[in-house]
């Protein structure tokens, strides 16, 4: 019971921060240390409630760089995440949103 508890109020922390923050992260930003908190170092906490409801949880404008290091050091996790409008290089070396077809 308190396991369900604790994964409802996760859920409600993560609804309340997509509105706090803005939708293009800058990486100083605190939405998106949050983010890249939780790609790269879950709690346990995050980790069961992934596993027992079979969650995916959306990251919103994570830089391509920090996604790739995910994908290496959470390959088990890769079915619980989403990606959209992740931050990418150009040929200039300005940072630009991937067209990812989400609205």
């Amino acid at each position: 019971m308190k396991l369900l508890k604790n994964i409802k109020g996760c859920y409600l922390f993560f609804i309340v921060l997509a509105f706090l923050v803005n939708s293009v992260y800058a990486e100083e930003s605190r939405g998106y240390k949050i983010q890249k908190k939780r790609l790269n170092k879950p709690s346990r906490i995050v980790l069961k409630a992934e596993e027992l409801r079979q969650s995916i949880f959306i990251y919103d404008g994570m830089r391509e760089g920090d996604i790739d290091i995910a994908m290496d050091a959470q390959f088990n996790r890769i079915e619980n995440m989403m990606f959209v409008r992740t931050l990418i290089s150009n040929d200039e070396g300005e940072e630009e949103v991937q067209e990812d077809g989400c609205d």
